[in-house]
């Protein structure tokens, strides 16, 4: 598609609509091109389509009449494929929007105290917008999780809308999202197309804020030409409506690639045709000069990142490589049909026995036909009981086959393996007396299949979240803008916190690793339980996790920040802390309670020691007072004996050892009582630590006591 028109950047970013700056001409040849690709695309997922039909049958029951074996015969449906998808959409639901806060938001510079404010300004901002202000979002992405179980895919269409002034965010069924079969992706599909269903009112609003352009005719009845709608109101029971004035418009809002200012690169942009009159209705650009990535040049464009619109939510990816994936309607649909069959053919036969019916002879003299048999009804036969019997024959109708039925529980089986919906996931007791760790790993094995299509799930949730963000960093306001949160608080927010820096840091709140709330919640535990097992850990934040886990409503309610608590110690204003908060112990007494502590080890240690010193003294003590006894026994033994001057030296010497002993015997004893002195002292020492420790706690325990009196005397006297 070749236009000669050209258009500079500026016209291009700035005008809402861009058919008038365009030739009628070229308008004419763009939206006859339009036509043309949507049918392609629509021919290539031509199989796709009959697939889809017959997933979508499956789920929703439909039971078309049988005329065999004989007119009204059994048609029961086995809900194999609704079981599969409800069980899904039940658990990734609640594990997606987990909480008042479904949108996380990280710092760009961590640890930075503004960047942590401003991201959990941003994560509060968010998750009001798709809780609070996009009143559709919450029915949109429920419907959607029931679609992409069901069809393979679905995919969510983000944009802000100009009317409503907000973003919006919705569902839209692959039906009629319009793709390439064999696209890579839709980020890089040459084009998507929507095929729209607007109603005159929402065509009007459009045309009066300059967004459509007006109609070319007076036709304004609308002329749906697109097949499949009629069928769809088959399958669900209704009628096609008729065509009258408020029949919607069929509106093909193709987003492609075209040429418009002439540079040989071509631009992203959105391009709404009225699908009955190929009526080009708008062209917009699908970016913003934010998007344009420039050559060194500064002058030419090198690159454009559209602002894409679209987010696939893949189920299970299609093994030939289409973009559209497999659901339950495909994986399941031969087996469902399989199994149809057989239970039908049970009842038939279920139903032939019971109603009996035969063969009669012509020479039995009765009514021929049907013969209807009432409980105690007797009827009156012209024949003997001998020629009766030999003219009735039963028609022989074997009874319902056993082994039908184990095949039946056979395949049924193996489709609740491939949906994974086992006893224990569906709620049924597996029997008396199994061990808890038997019936959590049975839950865990069931939750495989779901694990695994989950984690896409979440990664497509991040990519939606993402479309958002951009939103905001394009379209929110600058200044300063307020709002309430999901709690009702009043919060605000900045136009200057919405950077296309961090796109990358916005992400949901759940994790992608599980899905289910025990294991969750055993993780937490076990992380609770190791964190008190030693030092190193961050019970502040354990607890929070462990609190989370549990599902309370915002945990930071119960459980104070211990750092908020130390800086309003330190500070002396507790205006900030709630009165029940236990405040954080004085430094001052924790630095005395750690020298008693101190003081303690050492007194003991000190005892210790002086105990064995003292025991040794002891020893030593006696020893020399009985060789001091000896010695003056000998000496006195040797006076009473004296005769010579030989004898008096001997005693001479006996008494400078008796004095040498006693002087050591006096050196122990004031060992002895230098051993006594320092243990005393240090046990005066502890006692003065732990009276100071004493004190600080009772004044401590005081104030706290004032504080809980004056906040309890507030709260009475209002």
């Amino acid at each position: 598609m070749h236009i000669e028109t050209r258009l500079s950047l500026k016209t291009i970013l700035q005008e809402p609509n861009l058919v008038p700056f365009l030739a009628e001409d070229e308008v004419r040849c763009l939206g006859f091109d339009i036509c043309e690709k949507f049918k392609a695309d629509k021919d290539s997922r031509r199989e796709w389509e009959v697939r889809m039909r017959h997933g979508m049958e499956l789920a929703l029951q439909v039971c078309d009449k049988k005329t065999f074996p004989w007119e009204g015969a059994a048609n029961v449906k086995l809900p194999l494929v609704s079981v599969g998808a409800l069980q899904y959409q039940s658990r990734v639901y609640p594990a997606l929007i987990d909480g008042p806060f479904p949108v996380a938001a990280k710092p760009i510079i961590p640890g930075n105290k503004a960047e942590e404010q401003r991201a959990e300004r941003i994560s509060a901002h968010m998750s009001y917008q798709i809780l609070e202000e996009m009143l559709d979002w919450e029915e949109e992405a429920d419907k959607a999780y029931l679609i992409q179980a069901i069809m393979g895919c679905v995919f969510k269409k983000t944009w802000f809308d100009p009317v409503r002034a907000i973003n919006r965010s919705v569902c839209v069924n692959p039906r009629d999202l319009y793709i390439n079969y064999w696209a890579t992706s839709v980020e890089e599909a040459s084009r998507v197309t929507h095929l729209m269903y607007l109603s005159p009112n929402a065509v009007r609003e459009l045309q009066l804020a300059e967004i459509f352009s007006a109609f070319t005719s007076d036709q304004w009845k609308a002329q749906p030409s697109v097949q499949g709608r009629e069928e769809v109101d088959k399958r669900v029971g209704l009628n096609p409506p008729p065509v009258d004035d408020a029949t919607p418009f069929e509106i093909l809002e193709q987003c492609r690639y075209i040429d418009l200012d002439g540079d040989g690169y071509a631009e992203p942009y959105v391009c709404s045709v009225r699908h009955d009159t190929q009526q080009v209705l708008r062209i917009a650009a699908l970016f913003t000069r934010k998007d344009i990535v420039w050559a060194r040049d500064r002058a030419t464009i090198l690159r454009i990142t559209p602002c894409g619109m679209y987010t696939k939510y893949p189920f299970i990816p299609s093994p030939d490589g289409g973009i559209y994936d497999l659901g339950f309607g495909s994986l399941l649909g031969p087996l469902s049909e399989v199994v149809d069959s057989a239970i039908n053919q049970m009842l038939d036969a279920g139903t032939m026995s019971n109603a009996g019916g035969g063969f009669l002879g012509k020479n039995a003299k009765m009514k021929k036909g049907d013969l209807h048999i009432a409980p105690g009804k007797w009827i009156t036969l012209d024949c003997p009981g001998s020629q009766m019997k030999d003219a009735v024959m039963p028609l022989p109708v074997p009874k319902p086959s056993g082994e039908l039925f184990q095949l039946v529980e056979f395949l049924v089986e193996w489709g609740q393996h491939l949906v994974g919906a086992t006893d224990a996931i569906l709620g049924q007791n597996p029997g008396q007396n199994t061990p808890a760790q038997t019936m959590q790993t049975m839950v865990e094995q069931g939750m495989k299949t779901f694990n695994g299509i989950y984690k896409r799930t979440h990664k497509a949730f991040t990519r939606e979240l993402q479309k958002l963000f951009r939103l905001n960093v394009n379209f929110l306001a600058d200044g300063r803008s307020s709002f309430f949160d999901t709690k009702g608080s009043s919060a605000e927010i900045f136009g200057t916190d919405y950077t296309s820096d961090g796109i990358n840091l916005i992400r949901p709140s759940a994790s992608p690793f599980y899905m289910s709330d025990s294991q969750r919640l055993s993780q937490a535990q076990a992380l609770f339980q190791l964190a008190r097992s030693g030092p190193g850990w961050d019970l502040y934040e354990v607890d929070l996790n462990l609190m989370r886990a549990w599902k309370i409503d915002d945990p930071k309610k119960y459980r104070v920040d211990p750092a908020l608590l130390m800086e309003a110690q330190k500070s002396g204003d507790m205006s900030k802390i709630p009165p029940g908060a236990i405040p954080m112990p004085n430094p001052q007494m924790i630095m005395a309670q750690g020298r008693a502590q101190m003081g303690q080890a050492a007194v003991m240690k000190a005892q210790t020691e002086a105990k064995v010193k003292l025991g040794e003294l002891q020893m030593e003590a006696g020893k020399l007072k009985y060789e001091v006894a000896l010695l003056s026994a000998q000496a006195a033994n040797q006076m009473a004996q004296a005769k010579g001057v030989d004898q008096g030296h001997a005693i001479a010497l006996l008494e400078a050892q008796i004095a040498a002993k006693k002087n050591h015997l006096d050196s122990v004893i004031k060992a002895l009582e230098l051993a006594h002195g320092v243990i005393g002292t240090q046990v005066d020492m502890y006692n003065e630590d732990a009276d100071r420790a004493n004190e600080l706690f009772m004044a401590q325990l005081a104030n706290k006591r004032s504080n809980e009196a004056g906040s309890g005397g507030a709260s009475g006297s209002a």
